[in-house]
């Protein structure tokens, strides 16, 4: 960590210290718009085995955002309102709800490549593995947090610190959530370009816990890691790699892993295959107590790494801390305004700490979309998990609908309702 502060405090003193035209106050742009997102879900085994005694499970649920966007040469102020619904969760006539807060941030430019951002935003960082606006999730995620932000030609390089509290406290720190969310994080992430064809990405991340039972106390993980990625004419290769240390407990030391390798070929113009493996460490048999070899993800995307079903996407529980293989094979069809997607996954257990077989289950998603025009699309999905044994047993459904599937309408709208940008 140290010398990613020494490599930040040498490219502040040889940066380019020229601020914006002072006149740049007086001809700042406004830009409104809005989103509303209804999906109509059919779950018939989404994140679980559903019983065959069981009826599957239908609901549309609705994002509605409103974006307030002001910017100049020195300051970007921004806000998103956001409301999140299911349709008939309150009776029509009801008041109770009132839209939160998704992003509410200003962002000043200190000079010609830094600026500062502080307030409530989303982290979306490389490919999304370890910090991801989950944006599948209607409610998304976004954090608390600073930011500070260096944009060079090659080299791009950020720092991000937060420090959460429930309330206004006279005295200590006590934190609520505990477990549940990050007391206190720090991240540093770097992506310099040597080629135009080659990138190195690097992000390292400690995030703290409070203890349980004294406030005072806080543990922290550590993950370092970083990734390669390599692109010309119609090959795309990228290797992955992040170790986990540290603690969020008293009861155990981390030791994990991460590993994830791919490569992307454009076949024939417009199409495309992609093929991988992602690999998460578990537990050892034998290993002993006080040590746990589960990897965690940290603040990422699931739902886009390891199929749409969503059964692997809380780590480490939805493995009982086995940790996970998942090699998948992607189709993909783009062209103007339509996308099509067929992607597969094989998921088995890392480890064999439950002495069960390892193989899980394998996966097929299909997903069509269309772009309507420049502010509105339609997305279908259809997914099918076939379980194994072991699955069964780990998630104890005995008798499980023989055709687990999973499918889904998306409604897209997001309009530029004002805007002073000049066109």
């Amino acid at each position: 960590m140290k010398k990613y502060l020494l490599l930040l405090i040498i490219s502040m003193m040889t940066l380019d210290i020229r601020a914006a035209e002072p006149d740049s106050l007086n001809k700042g742009s406004v830009i409104i718009s809005g989103e509303l997102r209804p999906r109509l879900e059919i779950r018939n085994g989404y994140k679980n085995l559903l019983a065959d005694s069981l009826v599957p499970g239908t609901f549309v649920s609705q994002r509605s955002r409103l974006n307030f966007d002001y910017k100049n040469g020195y300051l970007r102020f921004y806000v998103s309102i956001q409301d999140v619904r299911i349709w008939g969760e309150d009776a029509s006539a009801s008041d109770a709800k009132f839209p939160g807060i998704f992003e509410s941030y200003a962002e000043v430019n200190l000079c010609r490549n830094w600026k500062i951002r502080a307030g409530r935003q989303t982290l979306v960082y490389d490919n999304e593995r370890v910090f991801s606006v989950n944006n599948w999730k209607q409610a998304s995620r976004s954090h608390d947090a600073l930011r500070i932000v260096f944009n060079g030609d090659k080299l791009i390089m950020e720092q991000v610190v937060s420090f959460n509290q429930t309330k206004e406290n006279s005295s200590g720190t006590g934190y609520t959530p505990s477990f549940s969310n990050y007391k206190f994080m720090a991240m540093n992430f770097i992506k310099y370009k040597t080629t135009d064809d080659f990138s190195v990405t690097l992000i390292n991340t400690a995030d703290g816990f409070q203890d349980v039972n004294r406030a005072e106390n806080m543990y922290i993980r550590y993950t370092p890691g970083g990734r390669l990625a390599y692109k010309k004419d119609k090959i795309y290769a990228t290797a992955a790699s992040w170790f986990q240390c540290g603690k969020t407990d008293s009861a155990y030391n981390i030791r994990a892993w991460y590993i994830n390798t791919e490569v992307k070929y454009e076949v024939i113009k417009n199409f495309f295959v992609s093929g991988g493996a992602e690999i998460m460490s578990g537990n050892i048999k034998g290993q002993g107590a006080g040590l746990n070899r589960a990897f965690v993800p940290l603040y990422g995307s699931g739902h886009s790494f390891m199929g749409y079903m969503d059964y692997f996407t809380s780590f480490p529980g939805d493995t009982k801390k086995d940790g996970i293989v998942n090699p998948y094979l992607f189709f993909q069809y783009k062209k103007g305004k339509y996308n099509i997607k067929l992607n597969n996954h094989m998921f088995s257990l890392q480890s064999d700490s439950q002495e069960l077989d390892k193989y899980l289950a394998f996966e097929t998603d299909l997903v069509f979309n269309y772009k309507m025009n420049d502010f509105s699309s339609v997305e279908f999905g259809f997914c099918y998990l076939s379980p194994s044994e072991t699955l069964k047993k780990m998630r104890n459904i005995k008798n499980p609908d023989p055709f687990q599937h999973f499918s889904y309408v998306t409604l897209l709208v997001n309009p530029v309702l004002f805007s002073t940008e000049k066109k």
